[in-house]
C-alpha cells in the first residue's frame, strides 16, 4: 500500500507485502526495502533498512 510502513501478513494462500518506502523519509518510519525470494516449496522474505546500510531487520520463511 501507500502507507510507506513495512508490512508482511498472510492471510490463507495469499501474502500480503509492503515493502515501506526507499526514498526520503516520511512519519518517521525506516527507510526500507523488501525482497521475496520463490522457490518450488517456500518463499522467503526479507526487509532491509536502507539508512543501516542494508542491514537485515526482518525474514519470514514460509513453506507451502
Amino acid at each position: 500500500g501507500h502507507s510507506h510502513k513495512p508490512a508482511f501478513t498472510r492471510e490463507g494462500e495469499t501474502l500480503i507485502i509492503n515493502p515501506g518506502s526507499a526514498g526520503r523519509r516520511r512519519f518517521n518510519l525506516p527507510i526500507t526495502m523488501a525482497s521475496l525470494e520463490l522457490k518450488e516449496e517456500q518463499a522467503i522474505y526479507r526487509l532491509y533498512d536502507l539508512a543501516a546500510e542494508g542491514e537485515l531487520i526482518e525474514e519470514q520463511i514460509i513453506n507451502w
